[in-house]
């Protein structure tokens, strides 16, 4: 994610961006040795760190927060998921945690919150209690997993892959079953990112061929988002709460925002930095937090001004915002 906004304006605003870039389909590569991984869990009103959740190895691939807000995950590196109290930072201890030695590239829970599934670098997903306690693994795809995320309030989650499929699967009693695949790239090329607004049953996907697609949840076409001149490769995607914007961070470090009631792109681009956009999220209706990859977080509001910078950290991998935008969480 297992990745986890406002309204953007008209004109740039420029974010210097020193260095870093985002891995999140691959294997874990040289991440897997870094000792010191860690999960950040903030307050967007104070902008203050409430507390940091360090990983045992290596670094966070992806996060999420379940819809209540109780626990928080991280998708490691080293195939190993983390799990914690939000409120508390409390580690769900669990040997079940660890699911092998490729690296988990996507997180997220359930839309009842009642379980998390993790997705690797190989094509498997694993799904766990919100105990922490593994109760299933299936090899669910041919090629990495790329994004996970609930689908609707229930029980239907949505996975994708670096071959251009989009699975939905029901995750009931705490087991995987297909509910249906598509294929949403064409010709077989990789889902960099997903999207799901619960609200409109809207879902939206963009990859490798350059275009982002819209369909509703049974899967039918809604449309084409007009890309412009949209070139860059899509790193990270998120709908606003009521699912009536799309917020498009990119890999030359611009943010876009289309506005999904009149399929147009909305007040403009915002050039946030010079290198990747690895997050983007709602916090509220009225107001977006970007992340990049150099650990720099930033918050602006509907007109696009800057309203706080918050406590910069090491190399972002991930970001995602609780359902009531209380809390901002950064996988690094």
């Amino acid at each position: 994610m297992r990745c986890t906004l406002a309204m953007l304006f008209a004109g740039a605003v420029s974010i210097m961006l020193l260095s870093g870039c985002p891995m999140t389909t691959g294997d874990a590569g040289p991440w897997a040795a870094v000792p010191d991984g860690e999960v950040r869990v903030m307050d967007p009103a104070t902008a203050a760190v409430d507390r940091s959740l360090p990983l045992a190895t290596g670094m966070a691939m992806d996060v999420a927060i379940s819809g209540d807000g109780a626990l928080t995950a991280a998708a490691g590196s080293d195939g190993t998921l983390s799990l914690w109290r939000t409120a508390s930072g409390e580690a769900v201890a669990n040997a079940d945690l660890a699911t092998g030695d490729r690296a988990l590239t996507a997180v997220a829970f359930s839309g009842d919150s009642a379980v998390v599934v993790a997705g690797n670098a190989a094509g498997k997903l694993y799904v766990f209690a919100a105990t922490g306690a593994k109760t299933f693994e299936l090899q669910a795809h041919d090629s990495g997993i790329t994004a996970l995320a609930a689908l609707d309030a229930g029980n239907l989650v949505v996975s994708t892959d670096r071959s251009g499929v989009l699975k939905v699967w029901n995750v009931a009693k705490g087991g995987l079953e297909l509910v249906r695949a598509q294929a949403v790239v064409e010709k077989g090329a990789a889902v960099y990112a997903m999207a799901v607004s619960v609200p409109t049953s809207r879902v939206a996907t963009a990859g490798a061929d350059g275009k982002i697609r819209i369909c509703d949840a049974n899967g039918q076409p809604k449309l084409f988002v007009p890309t412009g001149d949209l070139i860059a490769a899509v790193g990270c995607m998120a709908f606003s709460p009521s699912g009536k914007l799309l917020a498009v961070g990119l890999e030359d470090g611009s943010v876009r925002l289309f506005d999904m009631t009149k399929l147009a792109l909305s007040r403009g681009t915002l050039q946030c930095a010079e290198n990747p956009i690895v997050g983007v999220a709602f916090v509220g209706e009225d107001a977006l937090v970007v992340g990049c990859s150099n650990g720099c977080l930033k918050q602006f509001d509907t007109k696009g001004k800057l309203v706080r910078e918050l406590p910069k950290g090491d190399a972002m991998r991930a970001l995602a915002v609780a359902a009531d935008g209380k809390k901002i969480i950064v996988g690094q």
